[in-house]
């Protein structure tokens, strides 16, 4: 088994051997550099069938020479034309050669024939010949042709499937002559020993190596699945019912999340809503993953969720503002300065005092503390004040007139 080299291996390693593996994982990862920088030198090679193909990344794989040899292949390691990788469960390889790169999955056998020619016995691999020449791939149903520029994946299951991500393809069925064109974003499926089936829309599955080259394409169509499914409810009622007419009529029956979708696409893409309807309905229904419906049809999952948003906000009036008046402190001629802020909301008690007097003795009102009737209150009292006519005053009863007596020793109070 070959396990890629890392240095949480020398995690419980006390002898000298962690050494020697992290000097071994430097020198392999210098080897990778240096390859890396020689597949790159030769892109633009005039034959790249004669470039070298060498290992950049493997895990859990054999290596079998032509002359039936048999070793763990490592990073950097240059795979003899003639020679063949098998990989094991959870296994997987990738081969470099002019900067092509083939991903080679689990349980997958290939031969290495020359640096544009590979043959996939079992198995599955992902092509990407965006940076590099083309490549013909034999399978026992046929002849996989990826053109460079070209991202495509082969697997080879009940019947075989080629799938395009970007560039184009073509496919040669065993014993045939005519070739079916794979173009960007679609797919053909062909049983051995039969025809190519009709070329469809890609259907994705959104794993590690799709994840990885195509992150955009996979990212859309997880945005768009789950959105399909948030529009099964009242939210797809809403939607369908704000859809022109021709578009609702366009749409027929069927799951309701679909439908709402497919119409917010088909307005979301540019030119005639009722073409792009038509391409949707006709992309989905050949198995097109959403993601790359969208795509085919170029509307963007920020032109449906704006789209969305737009049919879905509820209808709110806006509400009048209202601001604030400032606070009063003072009215020339009516208020005086007003108490702070500051102000203790305590009363301060009035002072009594009692006052003597020759006549009957009488309490001395006593002031109840009252408490600060603040600013509005100070203006509506002084405004009642302004407004109130003054009482009458009512008339004073004489004093009694005191005694000689009592009068003695008394000051005059007048002349």
């Amino acid at each position: 088994m070959v396990r890629g080299v890392s240095c949480a291996d020398d995690v419980h390693v006390t002898d000298n051997s962690g050494i020697v593996r992290r000097q071994l994982a430097v020198g392999l990862a210098g080897l990778a550099v240096l390859v890396t920088s020689t597949v790159v030198a030769v892109v633009h090679s005039a034959d790249p069938a004669s470039a070298g193909t060498y290992v950049t990344s493997v895990r859990n794989a054999v290596l079998r020479t032509a002359d039936g040899k048999e070793s763990e292949p490592v990073v950097g390691q240059q795979v003899p034309n003639g020679a063949q990788i098998r990989t094991g469960k959870d296994g997987g390889a990738e081969l470099a050669s002019s900067g092509r790169i083939t991903y080679l999955g689990a349980l997958s056998t290939l031969n290495v024939l020359d640096g544009v020619r590979e043959k996939l016995t079992r198995g599955q691999v992902m092509v990407d010949s965006r940076k590099g020449p083309r490549l013909s791939l034999t399978t026992r149903a046929g002849e996989v042709r990826a053109s460079a520029g070209t991202l495509a994946r082969v697997e080879t299951a009940t019947v075989l499937r080629l799938g395009v991500f970007d560039g184009a393809a073509g496919f040669t069925a065993a014993g045939r002559q005519a070739t079916t064109a794979v173009p960007s974003l679609h797919q053909v499926q062909v049983p051995y020993g039969f025809l190519p089936g009709e070329v469809t829309p890609l259907a994705l599955t959104d794993d590690r190596w799709e994840t990885r080259l195509a992150s955009g394409l996979v990212s859309a169509d997880q945005d768009l699945t789950h959105l399909a499914a948030s529009l099964d409810g009242t939210d797809g009622v809403v939607l369908l019912r704000a859809a022109p007419a021709v578009l609702r009529a366009a749409l027929g029956q069927g799951d309701r999340g679909e439908l709402a979708l497919s119409a917010a696409l088909a307005q979301a893409a540019a030119g005639s809503a009722t073409d792009n309807l038509a391409q949707v309905l006709a992309d989905r229904s050949g198995g097109g993953s959403w993601g790359v419906v969208a795509a085919l049809v170029r509307a963007r999952v920020t032109s449906v969720s704006h789209l969305l948003d737009l049919a879905l906000a509820p209808l709110v009036p806006a509400q009048p503002t209202f601001q604030a008046a400032p606070p009063i402190t003072s009215i020339p001629g009516v208020l005086g300065p007003q108490p702070s802020a500051s102000r203790s909301a305590t009363p301060t008690p009035l002072t009594t005092t009692t006052r003597q007097s020759t006549t009957k003795p009488s309490a001395s009102p006593t002031a109840s503390p009252t408490a600060d009737p603040g600013v509005v209150g100070g203006l509506v009292n002084t405004v009642i004040g302004l407004i109130k006519p003054p009482a009458v005053a009512k008339p004073v009863a004489p004093l009694p007139t005191p005694s000689p007596t009592k009068l003695l020793g008394i000051l005059p109070l007048g002349p």
